[in-house]
């Protein structure tokens, strides 16, 4: 599903960036950026991760990876991964090491909240730097935004 969100994304942009589990730079890195919203127990985030990075690599895309985590046992791992200060190849192995802190319980906590203002209706969800929503994965869709 396609959507368009500008006002909603210009309202809660910096919101929404003060939540970022952490960022992928590709080396051809322009200034677009692609927010991936994720949860880390999503069948179908985990399908579209590796693909997801080759089309940053390919489009020089930033990513901007947020945890929405749906059940409590996706929430432990999420906060254990902002704790860990975990990186885009941890992802993309599942490595959500560590323990729980504060600082992640807070971060999970407010991305929860503005991915609720955002309309976030389910992982995986992209949003571009323009207010384009994609919610669900399709590698022609997300290459056509």
């Amino acid at each position: 599903v396609l959507r368009y969100e500008r006002k909603a994304f210009e309202t809660n942009k910096e919101a929404l960036d003060k939540v970022v589990a952490f960022v992928y730079v590709p080396k051809s890195a322009t200034t677009e950026v692609l927010y991936f919203i994720t949860d880390p127990q999503c069948p179908h985030c985990e399908k579209a991760k590796g693909q997801v990075r080759e089309i940053a690599d390919k489009k020089g895309l930033e990513l901007r990876v947020i945890f929405f985590p749906i059940s409590s046992l996706s929430k432990d791992k999420a906060i254990k991964g902002v704790c860990s200060k975990m990186t885009y190849e941890d992802y993309l192995v599942g490595k959500y090491a560590g323990a729980s802190c504060p600082e992640g319980q807070e971060k999970i906590e407010a991305a929860i909240k503005i991915g609720r203002k955002l309309k976030v209706g389910g992982v995986p969800t992209f949003i571009t730097s323009k207010g384009l929503v994609l919610e669900g994965f399709n590698a022609k869709g997300l290459e056509s935004l």
